[in-house]
Parts: C-alpha cells; structure tokens; sequence
C-alpha cells in the first residue's frame, strides 16, 4: 500500500484560553483489512481511532466525500487527490495532513491520543516546514540568519517576524509569522513551482512547436517542461492541415494533449480479386484478396507490380486529399523464345495447356510462348506422333532439335551456350610429394617440401547436349627451398590435359569433370637431388577431378590432381583454383 506524505502543521492557532495547550500525538498505524470501500470504490479513506471529545477533520480544497464517526472511530472518505487535512478539537493546537498521491480504494490508519507542552510567557516555538523541502530560511531583519527547511526556531523572542522562502524553480514566498509567548507552533508553506509539464500525443510521429521549442512528438507521450505561461502550438507539415492552439501552462501541473491533427491524405483502391506484393515509390505493399483500399498522403506516385509467370504492370497516380484513385490491374503473362526444329522439317507443332489446345504452326518454328508447364505435340504425315512436356521458365529460351525418323534419340532440350565456354584463366596452385622417394637433402637430414605457386592456363568445353569434353593446358610456376638459408630455386610443372563431364539435369553453367593428362616437371638445379640420382627433369601422367562454374563472361573452378611418374615410382598431389574470363 502506498505511504500518504504527510506534514503535521500547526497554523494559526484559535483562541486560547490558558497558556498550556494539548497537542496531537498522530501516529500511523500498520495496515489493517477493512471492507470500508464496499459503498465507497471511487474514494479513498483515512480511518482514526482517537477517544477526544469533540474532534473534527477539515479539508483545505473539500476534499472530503463522507465522514463516520463512532465511539473511539472516525472514518474519512476522501477524493483521491491532492489535498491538506486540518485535525481540530477543543483545548488542541491545529494539526496539519499533508495527503499526496492517494490513490482510490487505498485506506491509511491512524491512532491520535493528546499530549501537552509549556513554554515560559517570554519566548516561543515556531517549526517551519516548506513544500518541497529544502528551502532556503530568512528573516527579516537578521542578515546572518540563513537555514534550510524544515527548522524550528526555538527560544526566539515573542513577537512578528516577516521570513522568506526561496528555492531554485519556485517562485519565492514572503509572510509574516508571529510566535506566541509560551506556544509551540508550526507553519506549512506552499512554495509555487515555476514550471508545468506538457505532454504531447499524435497519430504518428511529427514535429511540434511550442513556443521556441521543438519537441519529437508520436504515438507515445512526449514530456517537456515549460515555465507556467501561455504558448503557441504549432504543427507544420506537409502530411496535415497546418494546426495551431494556444496553451495554458500551469505551474505544478501536467497538461495532456493528444493533438486532432488532420491528414492530408487519400486512398489508392486497387480492384483485382488475387492477393500479391506491390512496390509504391519503393516501398513494398501487400494486397490482400479482393478490393483493397491504401491511404497515402498527397503527392505522386509510382506502383509497379512484379508477379511471378507475370510481364511487369507499372502505373502512375497522384493522391490529392480526401480523393480515392481507382487502379484494375491487367497482368500479361510472361513469354520466352521457343525454337522447334524437325528432321524432316513442315511439321504441325501444337500447344496444349491445361484443357486448352493451340496450334503454333510448322516447323521450323520461332514463337514467344508464355511461361509455365506446357506440353508440345508434334505430327507429320508419314511419322509417328510426338508429344513431351516442358516448364517454360522465364529468361531461359527454349529449343530443342527432333529427329522423327529415330524419335528414341530424342533428349531433353540443350542447355543454352555461354561465352563463357572457352577460359583463360589464372589461379593458385597448392603441390606436395606423396611418395616417400620424392625428396630433398639437406646437411642434417631430409626434409619434405609442399611449394604453393601461381597457375595460369587455358581451358575450352565442347559438346552439345548433356556430355561434353574439355581440352586444355596448365603451367604452375612455384619456389622451392633445399635449405632454409639458401635461395629459392623454382618448380615446374606443366601439360596437356583432356576431360569428360556430365551436366546433371541440363544445368549448362555447371559442368562436373574427370580429367586425364600428360605433362613434365622440371626442377631448378640443386634444388632436388633423388635418392636413385636420376636426371631432374621427370614425364609425368596425370589423372582429376574437379567442378567448373561458367556465366556469361566468367568462370571459375577447383580441381585435385594425382600425377604419376611411372619411371621413378613417384607420385605429386596437387589442388588448384582457378577463376578466369571467357574468350
């Protein structure tokens, strides 16, 4: 349960009729569950026990719905806000509640029982407290006097005094206080703050003025603190009406605003039963199936719609306030190039698709066909019938070669042609000696070498057709070191290659491969000396595999080879990669 902030005050107290007073002695109680809130839920409460005669509770600002009052109980119902209470009783000095924050249905306990204080007829007690705390304490009259709140000024002299409260963002208080000889008394002091709060609301995030600030307002509260005053709200933007208020600011107090501003926008309302993605001036939209309706704000714009089997749809439109712009969409499928040839050539080439049947004509035949599944039928006098199915993809030409007189040769369609098909390229090449005779000699023993070097070459894919054949030649330059302080001296390896592959599924830019070939290493004098001591200059056969990617005017690949010298019984490993352009 929240804590009331309370401040005990005695203010001005009534006539007296002796020099000795009772006072209150207030003390909180701990929480107690109490249905008092069964015919009160919009209330709070404020529940007393106390056995004085004739004590009474008063608001400074009405505050109080309903007060019960019972033998040794007196139960307040009070409106939840901001408020101070007065406790009275005859032969009492006032006592002051200073209630914040009460929230409804929240019940606060309090036991009050009297004491008594005398002081002589020459001097009094004054206790100053402030609202906040912390305020600066002058008096009139004594320029040394200075003190923060809350301070008792104790033993002064009966009599007037004229004291001054300032605090940093509060406007300063002067009032006259008079201490009573023989009387405890104590003051409560409201300082007013100099600033209120606004807090600012809109639909969507824009800029406000206000007075000389500028705030970032939006769907959330924006907070800014202003000195209490009137203001000019402004709001200008192209996106609303242009919106301006004047505004009260309240020292103490927030303001909220949620701000009525008005779009300067209409609708785009696009008429097509299928749902599908769109672009606005960039920015991706989502129609849902059926007649849509977008708001946008006024200006121009450009919609295009790219559905897949589908040509581009693009449409501009200008958007003016309040207006709705009409858009039916006609979407022209997608074509690509079919090329049919027959051997022999006139043949009737149909079209089926789904239950429809078109006849396209006579072969050889050129037509832009749209894309999808599709099926062909092919018929010539004399020949048997020929039927295959195909997806026509959009951007890959089509074309295929039939031989009615042998229909069971007939494959798939040809993978289109690249420039890439021929490449010079240049790469890395990575060797190392896999047998146990291929080795170098240094003072202190031997020492396997693995040389990484740089590969150039040429490499040309021919074929039609899923199998293909590939020629090509390698020359790989690499430093060999026999000694660690000694120069580098130099591998190297070069030959003719041949190589055979297979295009899974017609994929032409993919093109998977064994190789074999012949070559000849040659080593850099006293760089490799043979433990049979043969010449350094070595035959080789060779035998890889290895995977090329070819595009437009592009390739690369990575390939293992295994070269065998037959006469020494030595074998090198070695793994390249290659990337170059086509001819």
């Amino acid at each position: 349960m929240k804590k009331l902030l309370f401040h005990i005050v005695f203010f001005f107290p009534s006539l007296l009729l002796s020099q000795t007073l009772k006072e209150f002695d207030l003390q909180e109680m701990s929480e107690q569950q109490i249905p008092v809130f069964i015919d009160h839920p919009n209330e709070a409460a404020l529940v007393i026990y106390t056995a004085i005669t004739g004590f009474t509770i008063e608001s400074n600002n009405g505050g109080i719905v309903k007060v019960e009052s019972e033998a040794t109980k007196v139960t307040v119902f009070l409106k939840p806000e901001r408020q101070i209470l007065t406790l009275k009783a005859p032969g009492f000095i006032e006592k002051k509640l200073s209630i914040e924050n009460l929230s409804a249905k929240q019940a606060t306990f309090y036991r009050v029982n009297g004491t008594e204080g005398i002081y002589t007829t020459e001097t009094g007690l004054y206790s100053i407290q402030s609202m906040p705390a912390g305020a600066l304490l002058k008096i009139e009259g004594i320029p040394t006097f200075k003190q923060l709140t809350p301070f008792e000024l104790k033993d002064f002299k009966a009599g007037k005094y004229r004291i001054n409260l300032t605090k940093p963002d509060y406007y300063s208080l002067d009032t006259l206080i008079e201490i009573r000889s023989g009387m405890k008394q104590s003051g409560l002091f409201e300082m007013k703050s100099m600033y209120g709060t606004v807090s600012i609301r809109t639909v969507l995030p824009v800029k406000v003025k206000l007075g000389d600030q500028t705030i970032d307002a939006g769907p959330d509260l924006s907070n800014l603190r202003l000195r209490d005053g009137k203001y000019e709200l402004t709001v200008n933007d192209s996106r609303f009406d242009l919106y301006n208020e004047t505004i009260l600011v309240e020292s103490g107090k927030t303001k909220i605003l949620d701000l009525p501003l008005v779009k300067r926008a209409g609708f785009l309302q696009i008429m097509h039963p299928d749902e599908f993605d769109f672009k606005v001036n960039g920015e991706t939209q989502f129609k849902k199936p059926g007649t849509h309706l977008f708001e946008f704000f006024e200006g121009r714009y450009e919609a295009e719609i790219k559905r897949p089997g589908f040509q581009l749809v693009t449409f501009s439109f200008i958007i003016k306030k309040g207006e709705v712009v009409n858009w039916e969409p006609v979407f022209t499928a997608a074509t690509v190039k079919v090329n049919l040839e027959t051997e022999p050539s006139g043949a009737t080439v149909l079209l089926n698709r789904g239950s429809e049947q078109e006849v396209l004509g006579f072969t050889p035949l050129e037509e832009q066909i749209a894309v999808g599944e599709v099926e062909f039928l092919i018929r010539k006098e004399g020949a048997e019938d020929y039927q295959f199915e195909t997806t026509l993809e959009e951007g890959k030409a089509f074309s295929r070669k039939i031989d009615l007189g042998n229909l069971d040769q007939n494959g798939q369609e040809e993978p289109e042609l690249r420039s890439a098909s021929a490449l010079l390229y240049a790469g890395w090449s990575n060797v190392w000696f896999a047998s146990d005779n291929f080795k170098t000699l240094e003072k202190d023993g031997e020492i396997k070498r693995t040389p990484v070097g740089l590969a150039l070459g040429y490499r040309r894919w021919i074929g039609e057709g899923n199998f293909f054949f590939a020629d090509g030649m390698a020359f790989i330059l690499q430093p060999v070191k026999t000694n660690l302080d000694a120069p580098a001296d130099h591998l190297f390896l070069s030959g003719l290659s041949l190589a055979a592959g297979w295009n899974p599924m017609g994929i032409s830019w993919v093109r998977p491969q064994v190789s074999l070939g012949w070559g000849f290493v040659n080593f850099g004098e006293e760089a490799f000396i043979f433990q049979s001591g043969e010449a350094l200059s070595i035959r080789q056969l060779f035998w890889g595999i290895g995977i090329d990617f070819l595009f437009e005017e592009y390739g690369f690949g990575l390939e293992f080879r295994r070269s065998l010298d037959p006469i020494g019984d030595r074998t090198i490993n070695q793994i390249q990669l290659r990337g170059g352009i086509g001819l």
